[in-house]
């Protein structure tokens, strides 16, 4: 029976874009923030990890972080699902990776709300929904919500928490994809119990959670998280042995700058990817722009020399010769004219 939220495991696999403006103060809203029906939320597993430092002008470094597994979640309208009924004040339901849940959602400008689940044909209906993000929401920002709801597993079961949200620290976020400037980071404490009579016999479970993620304007939902969860079990007013469960994970890709209209690239690919050593980064210019090509390793350090091309207005090709290096996991950034865009692609050298 699945009796816990698992919203970290949602992230968001956009286009690599950086921002090429320093370091500033990030601030989380419903249009930079939330999911959108047609998305499919990407994130790749790893195990628990330290979160660091709290406070201004962090650097966490995560660029070592190894992955254990991968999956998808696609993000449909609430309606549109089997139990969408169910849930009437949801807007938004998404497939949880890997397992049989939908899970359902409420996203609008003033909030991130989670509305229960469906594992199998078992609906968890939250009457008081639970708050996950309040917008906006930026570095000393804090709430408290608490939540309600229930669901049938032999007997009907009472389910009520309190989450308390912190942004507690914001900096520059190193990933295997590379660096990330001006993410956000986010304390989530939570308490959750669900309880029961079956047979007359009083049964309960009590999560205890405590969640770091890290959030970067303009991505849906977190882009690197790590979390712990105790679960402590009771029947009749005895308690059974606690049971730990540590995980964590990240976006491969990650978006970090401005998108608008403007944008002189469009369209940016590199091919073959994994690589031996030789590939084509492939892309579009709204306009002629001189520009500049830079590769990065794994721990966000640049490789080689910083080489300039003058692109022209179209489809514009560049070829990418990494014979000579180690293995491993890289991120090639393009920069036009006047460092306005500049657009990084994950590569995987074999």
């Amino acid at each position: 029976m699945k009796t816990f939220y698992l919203f970290a495991t949602l992230l968001v696999a956009s286009n690599l874009f950086f921002s090429a403006q320093g370091l500033a103060q990030p601030t989380l809203t419903g249009s930079n923030t939330n999911p959108a029906i047609g998305q499919i939320l990407n994130v790749v597993t790893t195990g628990p990890f330290i979160e660091g430092h709290a406070g201004a002008g962090q650097t966490w470094n995560f660029s070592a972080l190894t992955s254990s597994g991968t999956g998808s979640s696609p993000v449909s309208g609430a309606s549109t699902t089997a139990f969408g009924s169910s849930f009437a004040n949801a807007n938004l339901a998404v497939s949880d990776m890997g397992s049989s849940t939908v899970s359902y959602y409420h996203a609008d400008s003033a909030a991130w709300q989670y509305y229960g689940n469906v594992t199998g044909t078992t609906p968890v209906v939250y009457s008081d929904p639970e708050d996950l993000l309040r917008y906006p929401f930026t570095y000393t920002d804090s709430y408290t919500d608490t939540y309600a709801g229930t669901y049938l597993s032999n007997a009907l079961v009472y389910r009520k928490g309190t989450v308390s949200v912190t942004a507690d620290a914001y900096g520059t976020l190193i990933l295997p994809s590379g660096p990330h400037p001006n993410a956000l980071r986010v304390h989530r404490i939570e308490t959750q119990l669900d309880s029961m009579f079956y047979n007359g016999v009083p049964n309960y479970n009590t999560y205890y959670r405590s969640e770091y993620a890290w959030y970067i304007p303009g991505n849906t939902l977190q882009v690197a998280y790590t979390d712990s969860v105790i679960l402590q079990n009771g029947v009749n007013g005895s308690i059974g042995i606690p049971i730990y469960i540590l995980y964590g994970g990240f976006s491969e890709k990650v978006f970090t700058g401005i998108e608008d209209e403007g944008n002189l690239l469009n369209t940016v690919l590199i091919f073959p990817n994994p690589s031996t050593g030789h590939s084509t980064l492939q892309f579009q210019l709204v306009k002629a722009s001189m520009c500049e090509f830079r590769l990065f390793n794994g721990s966000g350090k640049q490789v080689g020399e910083t080489i300039q091309r003058q692109g022209l207005e179209g489809s514009n090709q560049y070829e990418l010769n990494m014979t000579e290096l180690p293995k491993g996991i890289y991120l090639e950034q393009i920069v036009t004219e006047g460092d306005r865009n500049l657009v990084g692609r994950r590569i995987v050298v074999e």
